[in-house]
């Protein structure tokens, strides 16, 4: 769908321009603030919104909203009315849309919701497991960060060892769920596809045809979630109660560190900036 806007002189900010559905949910949303790639193999920087005097355009390509740090992984819309939603300042212009079934498709409005549907099951679940990858990541680089503060002295030794065992736990889980060493879309061949590859697949092979999603797909979906489960139960309980218990003996033996190296003045509450997730 081209979308057409006519702006009479460039905004001062960055505006945004959403696609909204029936229930008025956003699907899909642009800015026109310049935004970097993600951290991910292949991934290319969002689109920007275009934002000149005069006529602009765009293409919706009739997709939702991507997941977070995976990229090329989009989800279906199904036929039906949509609202196009254009922010300027405190200027709020919005306008229907109508998305039609392809008239090839031998597929029911029925089959097709049915698609989608299933779609944002498999979606919701990776961006789960996005999300715990993310807040265990930002752990880690916590640590890492606080451990360095010391680590060229004889007093942080043991903050070092106590912050690279909890590192090494952080990593060994994140790999359960992900798989950091994929570079590039070749790396697949050394390395194997995890359980956000899985659930990735799924929303692919949805959007490869206008019909229901079929029986194997529902049975995947199911084989996948008790795995999904577990990880998820095992981050949040287990390893987090001895991350808990880590956090607080790793944080004790920093702020000996930092006062036997005379840096407790320097940086204030350092070791309150560990947080778990």
């Amino acid at each position: 769908a081209v979308l057409r806007y006519v702006l009479a002189k460039a905004p001062e900010k960055p505006i945004t321009l959403e696609v909204l559905d029936g229930k008025d949910a956003v699907v899909r949303s642009y800015t026109s603030e310049t935004k970097p790639a993600v951290e991910a193999p292949g991934a290319r920087a969002p689109r920007t919104l275009p934002a000149k005097p005069g006529m602009n355009q765009i293409v919706w390509d009739l997709r939702g909203e991507g997941v977070t740090r995976v990229p090329g992984v989009f989800t279906s819309v199904a036929p039906g009315r949509y609202k196009v939603r254009l922010k300027i300042a405190d200027a709020v212009l919005t306008e229907e849309v109508e998305v039609r079934k392809d008239p090839r498709s031998t597929g029911s409005a029925a089959d097709i919701e049915a698609l989608v549907a299933f779609q944002q099951q498999a979606r919701e679940r990776l961006e789960e497991i996005q999300a715990a990858a993310i807040r265990v990541r930002k752990v880690r680089d916590q640590v890492k960060a606080t451990t360095a503060l010391v680590g060229d002295r004889p007093e942080g030794k043991a903050v070092v060892e106590a912050g690279k065992a909890l590192g090494d736990k952080l990593t060994a889980w994140e790999e359960t769920v992900v798989q950091p060493k994929q570079k590039t879309f070749q790396d697949v061949i050394n390395f194997r596809n995890m359980l956000n590859d899985q659930f990735g697949f799924l929303i692919d092979i949805g959007g490869e045809a206008d019909a229901a999603p079929t029986q194997g797909m529902h049975e995947r979906l199911a084989d996948l979630e008790p795995g999904l489960r577990h990880r998820l139960a095992r981050r949040d309980q287990r390893e987090l109660r001895e991350r808990i218990v880590e956090r607080q003996l790793l944080a004790g033996e920093l702020r000996l560190g930092l006062e036997a190296a005379d840096l407790a003045a320097v940086v204030p509450g350092a070791p309150d900036g560990i947080v778990v997730p």
